[in-house]
């Protein structure tokens, strides 16, 4: 549900135009969006807790690591 509802978004805001934290090429299909959070997982990964908080906990426990732990702040 989480990820449903996350992608829907994502194109919603493609589709009008909404800059977002999320690539908007992951609004291409739902294999583009898996491929598009796990790369702002590991590059910005305090950037998507505050704003995809659900999304992060899906991929941190996909994952089993938190790559926030290997930034400085």
């Amino acid at each position: 549900q989480v990820v449903d509802h996350e992608y829907d978004e994502l194109v919603r805001c493609k589709q009008q135009r909404i800059s977002t934290l999320l690539d908007h090429y992951g609004a291409t299909n739902q294999a583009e969006f898996f491929a598009v959070s796990c790369e702002t997982f590991f590059e910005q990964p305090r950037k998507l807790k505050l704003k995809h908080e659900q999304l992060f906990d899906l991929l941190s426990i996909y994952f089993r690591v938190d790559p926030r732990r290997w930034q400085k702040n």
